[in-house]
Parts: C-alpha cells; sequence; structure tokens
C-alpha cells in the first residue's frame, strides 16, 4: 500500500509552523498599527527635511524601490533626526510611487512633524494610519487562515475515518 500526502504528524508540524509563524506577524504587525493609530495624537513640531531620495534594493526576485527621507526637528531644546514617513514604510516594485514620495519631501522643506511625547525619537511625517500600517499584520492574519481552514477538514477527516 504506496502512503500518500504529509501524514498526520507533517500536517501538524507543517499547520503548527503556519500558526507560529502567523501568529507572530500578527503580534508584531498589530504594534505597528497601534502605533500609528495613537501617531494621530502626537504632537507636532516643525522641521526640515535632511536628505530625500530613493533606495534601491535589487536581488534575485528582483527591484524593490523606497522612498529614504531624513528630517530634523527639535523638541525641548533637543534636536533629533528622523527617517520614517509613516509608521510602517514598505518598499514596493514600484519606481514611481518612491518618486512621487520623494518629490513630495525635497531637501530644505519644511515640514511638521509628528513625534511620541514619552519618546521624542520617535516620530513622523505623516501621522496616523495608513494602508502600509496594516500590512504585516494582514500578512500575519492569512498565514493564519492556513490551519484555520485546514482544522476542520482534518478534524472531520479523523472523525469519519478518512484520515
Amino acid at each position: 500500500m504506496v502512503q500518500r500526502g504529509m501524514g498526520c504528524l507533517g500536517t501538524i508540524v507543517f499547520l503548527t509552523v503556519f500558526t507560529l509563524v502567523g501568529g507572530s506577524l500578527s503580534y508584531f504587525g498589530w504594534g505597528f498599527v497601534q502605533e500609528a493609530q495613537a501617531s494621530a495624537t502626537w504632537p507636532s513640531t516643525p522641521g526640515e527635511i535632511t536628505w530625500s531620495q530613493v533606495s534601491v534594493d535589487s536581488d534575485s526576485d528582483g527591484t524593490t524601490y523606497g522612498a529614504d527621507i531624513g528630517f530634523e526637528y527639535v523638541v525641548r531644546d533637543r534636536l533629533y533626526t528622523g527617517d520614517r514617513v509613516t509608521v510602517l514604510e514598505v518598499s514596493s516594485s514600484s519606481l514611481s510611487r518612491a518618486q512621487n514620495i520623494v518629490n513630495q519631501y525635497p531637501v530644505g522643506e519644511q515640514v511638521t512633524v509628528y513625534y511620541n511625547p514619552d519618546n521624542p525619537e520617535a516620530s513622523v511625517l505623516e501621522a496616523g494610519t495608513q494602508p502600509s500600517s496594516y500590512f504585516i499584520f494582514a500578512i500575519g492574519l492569512c498565514f493564519l487562515c492556513v490551519p484555520a481552514l485546514a482544522f476542520p477538514t482534518i478534524l472531520i477527516r479523523a472523525v469519519l475515518g478518512l484520515a
């Protein structure tokens, strides 16, 4: 008799890995969502763009582009530097998307900087949640869907003796 598929142990290991990866990504992703939501209430201060360029990362999977933006700002008479446009920035294969962000923040531009009052080193140029704020959290949920959808099928097969 030829056994097909991974077997019970292989299936359990597979689903456990997906559960752990999905749970970890969701947990850390939720932290980004909460920080983005909190940033909507952060105080602001004037700042200045000190660098602004498109970053390029190429490997065997292709090329991704990001907006590499730096700025300075002062809080309580102390100079800080920041480099986040939003709480969670995501590079993509779109050069035009990255270039549009760089064009929005040219060097020397006076900007409003939003900073965490409990940790002024944490700052962004665009406060509040953005679609990218949910990126890692959503990927984690996708990973969690695999075991969530597979488990009922496995349970039914086991109860009916089809496993």
